[in-house]
C-alpha cells in the first residue's frame, strides 16, 4: 500500500480510540510514531486535536505522544490547527499547548496569541476551569 494512503487508513483509528486502561497511551504512543514517519502524516493534525476535545479531562501525558507528534508541525499549520481547536473547543491540554506557543514566539505572533489567550480568560461562556488556566498562564509568562 502506497504510503500517502496509510495515513487515509490512519485517521479513522484515532476517533476510534478510547482512552480508558492502563496501555491507552502506548498504543497512543505507537500511533503518534507512525504517523509521523508519514510524508502525509500531518492529515492526522485535525482528527488528533478532536480527540484531545472529545475527552477533555483524561490524562494524554505531560506533554504525551498526542502533543509531541503535533508539535512536529510546527510552522508547518499546527498554529492554525491549534487555533482552530481552541475556536471549537478549548480543553486543557490545548490552552496548556497556546502558552507553549506563545513562550516559542515573539513580535506580532506573540501578541495574537496572547489575544487569544485573554478571550480565553475573560470569555465568560467558557468553562471556569479554562477561563482559569488562561488567567494563571497570562499572570505566569513563560512557564509551560
Amino acid at each position: 500500500m502506497p504510503k500517502s494512503k496509510r495515513i487515509d487508513a490512519i485517521i479513522p483509528t484515532i476517533s476510534a480510540i478510547r482512552p480508558k486502561g492502563d496501555d491507552y497511551l502506548e498504543q497512543l504512543e505507537e500511533l503518534c510514531d507512525e504517523i509521523e514517519s508519514l510524508p502525509d502524516g500531518k492529515k492526522a493534525m485535525n482528527p488528533l486535536f478532536a480527540l484531545l476535545e472529545k475527552y477533555p479531562n483524561v490524562d494524554f501525558g505531560a506533554p504525551g505522544p498526542v502533543v509531541h507528534l503535533l508539535e512536529t508541525y510546527y510552522k508547518k499549520g499546527y498554529e492554525e490547527a491549534l487555533l482552530a481547536s481552541l475556536a471549537r473547543r478549548p480543553v486543557p491540554l490545548t490552552v496548556w499547548m497556546l502558552n507553549r506557543l506563545i513562550n516559542g514566539s515573539s513580535g506580532k505572533a506573540k501578541a495574537s496569541y496572547l489575544e487569544v489567550m485573554q478571550r480565553l480568560a475573560s470569555n465568560k461562556d467558557m468553562p471556569a476551569s479554562i477561563r482559569r488556566d488562561a488567567k494563571e498562564f497570562l499572570d505566569s509568562p513563560d512557564e509551560d
